[in-house]
């Protein structure tokens, strides 16, 4: 088994991009399209490193960022509602209504 602290990290990575994401285009909400351009970017960089001999390309890395962005699919209803991201996302909305 690799490093589970590798796998972490891929966890957490994808967690983290699955939160800027979803805070970047607050009015389309946390959706496949969000999920695939993420997974599609993580599958470009195993790909990237399976090409460069000082790296090591590897599903189960794949399989972390997988579960990094169904986790973050789990906690966005939670996490939407905390106060200070709440009224960061509103005003989010607000102005891209506004300049609509």
């Amino acid at each position: 088994m690799e490093d589970i602290n590798d796998k972490v990290t891929h966890v957490l990575a994808l967690l983290g991009l699955g939160l800027l994401a979803d805070f970047s285009f607050p009015a389309r909400g946390f959706g496949p399209r969000k999920i695939l351009a993420l997974f599609g970017f993580g599958l470009l960089i195993e790909a990237v490193q399976y090409f460069l001999p000082y790296r090591d390309s590897s599903l189960y890395d794949l399989a972390a960022n997988a579960i990094g962005l169904a986790l973050y699919a789990c906690l966005a209803p939670a996490i939407a509602k905390l106060p200070w991201l709440r009224r960061r996302r509103d005003a989010l909305r607000t102005v891209r209504k506004a300049s609509v």
